[in-house]
């Protein structure tokens, strides 16, 4: 598939959808929030669903639709991921094998470079360089999905901007690419 489009938004929808904002209180919020943390949407996801709603809650506050905001469930906010498997480099390298060849280069720099998707999509021609026989990396901006539409974004922290050395075979990979 060569679908690299936005990652779907949490969904509102169960027991709030159709009420009316004036009415969502606590309890129905504790109803939703057990509701969408008992489904398949993964605790990470939850989160986020939660947060968006707090958000929408705080702006009917602000806009005096709502006394107080009723998000007020402690912990759901907090996305607690597990660790991701790392893969090894030979399961790296057999992935770029294996993918069309148009996304190889975007599997070694995010399995042995560690760049994130919107990173590896932002990247430039002369975002490489080499010298002395090394190649480099600058990773300075990041491609994020607005409405479905790509927009380059500067990172959210000076630690996002960041020179990165490659491994020699990533390095031969770009010359390849390019």
């Amino acid at each position: 598939d060569d679908h690299l489009g936005p990652a779907p938004v949490p969904d509102l929808d169960p027991l709030l959808g159709n009420r009316q904002i004036g009415r969502i209180d606590s309890e129905s919020i504790r109803s939703w929030y057990g509701e969408v943390s008992a489904g398949s949407q993964s605790g990470v996801t939850t989160a986020k669903a939660y947060r968006l709603l707090r958000q929408i809650l705080e702006a009917a506050v602000d806009d005096r639709v709502l006394r107080s905001n009723p998000c007020n469930l402690k912990g759901a906010a907090v996305e607690r991921s597990e660790e991701r498997p790392l893969l090894s480099m030979d399961d790296v390298i057999a992935l770029a094998e294996a993918i069309k060849p148009r996304y190889r280069l975007m599997v070694l720099f995010a399995g042995l470079v560690g760049l994130r998707r919107g990173e590896c999509l932002a990247l430039r021609v002369n975002d490489v360089v080499e010298r002395d026989g090394r190649s480099t990396i600058t990773v300075s901006s990041s491609i994020v999905f607005v409405g479905g539409q790509p927009r380059r974004e500067l990172p959210k922290t000076d630690a996002g901007t960041r020179r990165l050395a490659l491994p020699s075979v990533v390095g031969k990979e770009v010359e390849r690419h390019i």
